[in-house]
């Protein structure tokens, strides 16, 4: 598919005219939940603030094309995440298999290859993540293996015939979602909070007490990622996916 690119004509996306703040912010999954609101100003320091996920994605596009605060609320997430089944390749010509488990953090698309022939505390495989291709590793005794920081675990099996050279499996999985009411009661934290326009470092601020209802009786549906833009007028602009792409606004190209 073609890539996408846009124009933005209006920098306040149409939510109050020439009156929007600047204040951008962000409420979805990640690995590791806030306790407030996060004030966010330097890339380096989402990992250790919120781990991976969605909003992680999210907020290190942001901060790679503006100097900008992100206030953002790392949810827990109440929707279960799926795992695909593994997939070997048609040309494997090894016995040994290969199955997965795990609460997946973000979405992924993983490659698992035997770089060595051999069976478990012998064999030598290397995971490709997202394409991003790993270091070689002796496959474990005990046939499990952690990919690091995503929740995901390998299982080996190599019961009769071994693993052998060029043996390949590949699997995916769908991202960790948060129910809509989780959403909401976020937004309505960040709407009701004193953030700044501008900050110098990343801190938490404490939510002020809503004291509102939820707007509505949220209703199911399939992403729960809301990306909005605060205005002096506290207006709200909600993106879930590219009107055009069909992708998420992270990963849509803009020019």
């Amino acid at each position: 598919m073609l890539d996408v690119k846009n124009r933005i004509l209006d920098g306040a996306m149409g939510v109050a005219g020439a009156q929007a703040a600047g204040i951008f912010a962000a409420a979805c999954v990640a690995a590791i939940p806030s306790k407030g609101i996060l004030a966010l100003v330097d890339a380096g320091d989402v990992d250790g603030k919120i781990g991976d996920g969605p909003l992680r994605d999210l907020i290190m596009s942001t901060l790679s094309i503006a100097k900008t605060t992100v206030y953002a609320i790392a949810l827990e997430g109440s929707v279960a995440v799926a795992l695909s089944a593994v997939r070997p390749a048609s040309a494997n010509t090894g016995g040994g298999t290969v199955a997965v488990s795990g609460s997946p953090r973000n979405e992924y698309d993983v490659s698992v290859e035997i770089v060595s022939p051999g069976g478990l505390n012998d064999a030598v495989f290397r995971v490709t993540l997202d394409g991003a291709a790993g270091k070689a590793i002796t496959v474990p005794d005990n046939g499990q293996y952690v990919i690091p920081n995503t929740g995901i675990t390998l299982i080996f099996s190599a019961e009769g015939p071994a693993f052998a050279s060029g043996d390949s499996f590949t699997f995916s999985s769908t991202p960790p979602q948060a129910a809509n009411a989780e959403v909401l009661t976020a937004v309505d934290q960040i709407l009701n909070a004193n953030c700044p326009s501008k900050g110098s470092r990343s801190r938490v601020f404490q939510a002020l007490p809503s004291g509102r209802p939820l707007p509505r009786k949220p209703k199911a549906r399939k992403r729960s990622t809301s990306i909005f833009s605060l205005s002096s007028r506290r207006g709200i602009s909600t993106l879930a996916r590219h009107p055009i792409s069909g992708q998420p606004p992270w990963k849509t190209k803009w020019s």
